[in-house]
């Protein structure tokens, strides 16, 4: 697990998020996690902005995938089921420069009401901070 270093609200629920930002936390995301909390998820920032595409290898749990480019709702791949044989099905929007993906809960964007053009904010703190909450 990464440390929880940022937080969106979204109908008025705070979600803490932990933040991929290496290739390797990219790589590792939610692999191998057998629950997610409703009100926790996974920020994936990629700089600069680029075509970006997810899947569901060694994800044990369905996963709800939020791809936004400057804050905005582009594309949501919900209740994504775990990859089950090779090769796997990618997700995300076919077109376009994304830089972050938040990963939730499966069904958790549909009850939050989600969808595509919707601004999300993501406001940023330090570990300390996070240590303290």
């Amino acid at each position: 697990m990464l440390p929880i270093t940022a937080q969106i609200q979204i109908e008025g629920q705070p979600i803490s998020l932990e933040v991929a930002r290496t290739a390797r936390e990219q790589e590792i995301g939610l692999m191998n996690r057998t629950s997610l909390a409703a009100n926790r998820g996974m920020l994936f920032i990629f700089e600069p902005a680029r075509p970006t595409q997810f899947w569901m290898k060694n994800t044990l749990i369905n996963l709800d995938m939020v791809f936004l480019h400057q804050g905005v709702v582009k594309y949501i791949a919900n209740d994504v089921p775990p990859c089950q044989a090779a090769p796997c099905p990618t997700y995300g929007p076919r077109m376009g420069n994304i830089d972050q993906v938040i990963e939730l809960a499966g069904g958790r964007a549909a009850e939050l009401k989600l969808k595509v053009g919707d601004r999300i904010p993501v406001e940023f703190f330090s570990v300390n901070e996070a240590q303290r909450n």
